[in-house]
C-alpha cells in the first residue's frame, strides 16, 4: 500500500486480488470514498488505517473491481454510487475466492460528485465495459481513470459486454476534457500523466 497527497486529500493505494487492482481510498479529514474495492481483503485493511467509508464508488462492473463492494457494506453500511448500464455483468459472477456478487447500486452517478470540497467530473466512458465511468478533477489534476487508459495501453474490448467503436469515443473524449498536466490513476499498473499518454501510448497517440 502507498499514499500520495492531492491537496488536502490524501490517496492510499492498495492492489487487491490476483488480478492486482487498484483500489483507491480517498481520505479528507472525517471523509472517506472507496473506489473499486476488488476483493474482502480491503476491509481489513480500512480497519488497519481507523477509517470509515461514507461512499463507494465504482469505476465499472468487472468482478476484479467490485467483488469487496458487499464485504465493505456489510462492515461500514455504505452506499455504493454506480450505474444502471452494469446490471448485466453485476449478474455474472465467477467463483473466485474473496469476490462476492455486487449489489445494485444505491445511487446512480450524475454528472458531479464532490469529496473533501472539490468537485469530480463524472465522464461516461463505456467501451472496456457498458457502464465505465472515470473520476477528473481538475482542481486536483488527477484523473480516477479505472480501466480505461492504463501506462502504455488501454483497457481490453474483447471481453463480454466490450465495445471497441464505444472505447474509441471515450478515449477521444478523455483526451479532448482532460489537460495534459494531470495524473492518471488507472485500475491497473502504475499511475501515469495524460502529458505522458499522448506522447507515448501508441492508442492515444494523435488524438489530442
Amino acid at each position: 500500500m502507498r499514499h500520495q497527497e492531492f491537496g488536502s486529500i490524501r490517496i492510499y493505494t492498495v492492489p487487491v486480488s490476483a488480478y492486482e487492482q487498484n483500489c483507491r481510498i480517498l481520505v479528507a479529514d472525517t471523509e472517506c470514498v472507496v473506489i473499486d474495492p476488488g476483493s474482502e481483503e480491503i476491509v481489513g485493511i480500512i480497519k488497519e488505517k481507523g477509517i470509515v467509508p461514507q461512499k463507494i464508488w465504482l469505476t465499472h462492473s468487472h468482478f476484479d473491481h467490485y467483488g469487496g463492494v458487499k464485504a465493505v457494506q456489510d462492515s461500514f453500511a455504505c452506499p455504493l454510487i454506480g450505474r444502471s448500464e452494469g446490471r448485466l455483468l453485476r449478474s455474472q459472477l465467477p467463483i473466485i475466492k474473496g469476490v462476492h456478487p455486487c449489489p445494485e447500486p444505491d445511487e446512480f452517478f450524475g454528472e458531479k460528485v464532490t469529496f473533501g470540497g472539490f468537485e469530480f467530473r463524472v465522464l461516461f466512458t463505456p467501451g472496456h465495459a457498458p457502464d465505465h465511468v472515470v473520476l477528473y478533477s481538475e482542481q486536483l489534476k488527477i484523473l480516477i481513470a479505472g480501466d480505461l487508459i492504463f501506462a502504455g495501453s488501454i483497457g481490453r474490448t474483447d471481453l463480454p459486454l466490450s465495445d471497441n467503436s464505444a472505447m474509441q469515443k471515450s478515449l477521444q473524449l478523455t483526451v479532448a476534457e482532460v489537460k495534459r498536466d494531470v495524473a492518471i490513476l488507472s485500475g491497473h499498473g502504475p499511475d501515469t500523466t495524460m502529458a505522458r499518454e499522448l506522447d507515448a501510448n501508441p492508442f492515444l497517440m494523435g488524438m489530442s
